[in-house]
């Protein structure tokens, strides 16, 4: 028996069913719970988010081609709530973040689209011509290596996890591109650890620093202050609500202004002496100038 032949009558046991609720493993924020089954088309996925300003946070198998919603789901599901990751040369073997499940659900439709373009019915018929065919497709597409790198590992991680889906819905045997990974299918690999920023210049640094401890020690008060109020008023529907409270906080508005106007002027005096200067600041540094605001808060 071929290893075609016996992915025909393997499937897993731990198959979901229609009614299996999402996020089964996942820790949820206190109060929250997951109200999505596996048979929905769209995953509320919010509950996995503990930051609390978080409202909605969901993924949509709308946008998935119908011969593949299944098949989205049923891999999706293994990213969310699988254990033991495969081991994939220069793809962590950790379980993904569901932060790092949702962005990278665009690159799983992306793929699936591109198949269902070629008319192939299923995963299982999707030969070494049609990703090949694919990786054409991203390598002239313009996008960027951080884009590019994750739309060729969306595949890689897909075959990966074969074992794990149905079937009908796993990719063939033999690894995508002959097993590479993305760096060397694209020629664009990162050396590891290396930090690719353009250094900053240490007569840059020494005006920066000083005020980003004025922004940490003196001026933070005023901007939490400010923020506080914004979120008061952001729930606010009632637009006659809102004016009654900035009417009622006229006294403190007007010190906030007069606050942030010090703060301003003294930022333009700043800069535009460093302009004037042109001591190296990045850039084009004569068209760094806020007098313009400083002028109109006065």
């Amino acid at each position: 028996m071929t290893l075609a032949q016996s992915d025909a009558h393997h499937a897993p046991a731990d198959l979901p069913r229609a009614g299996t609720p999402v996020l089964l493993t996942r820790p949820l924020r206190p109060g929250a719970r997951c109200p999505s089954a596996f048979a929905d088309d769209r995953w509320q996925l919010s509950a996995a988010f503990f930051e609390e300003h978080i409202s909605s946070i969901s993924l949509n198998f709308a946008s998935v081609p119908e011969p593949f919603k299944a098949t989205a789901k049923h891999y999706v599901r293994q990213l969310l709530d699988g254990q033991d990751p495969p081991v994939l040369r220069r793809i962590s073997r950790r379980q993904l973040a569901v932060r790092t499940v949702v962005p990278a659900f665009p690159s799983l439709t992306s793929f699936l689209l591109r198949l269902d373009v070629r008319a192939v019915p299923r995963l299982a018929g999707a030969g070494p011509a049609d990703l090949d065919a694919y990786l054409a497709d991203l390598l002239d597409a313009g996008l960027s290596r951080d884009t590019l790198g994750e739309r060729i590992s969306a595949v890689r991680r897909l075959w990966a996890r074969r074992d794990r889906l149905p079937p009908g819905d796993r990719l063939p045997p033999a690894p995508p591109w002959h097993g590479r990974d993305a760096g060397e299918l694209t020629g664009r690999k990162r050396p590891a650890g290396e930090n690719r920023t353009p250094r900053i210049p240490a007569a840059t640094m020494d005006r920066l620093l000083p005020w980003s401890l004025r922004f940490a020690g003196d001026f933070a008060a005023g901007i939490l202050a400010i923020r506080g109020q914004y979120a008061m008023l952001l729930p606010r529907s009632d637009l006659e609500d809102a004016s009654t409270t900035l009417r009622a906080a006229g006294t403190e508005r007007q010190a906030l202004t007069e606050f942030y106007a010090h703060v301003i002027n003294e930022l333009s005096v700043e800069l535009d002496r460093v302009t004037a200067e042109r001591d190296g600041l990045p850039g084009n540094v004569h068209s760094i100038s806020m007098a313009p605001g400083r002028r109109s808060l006065e």
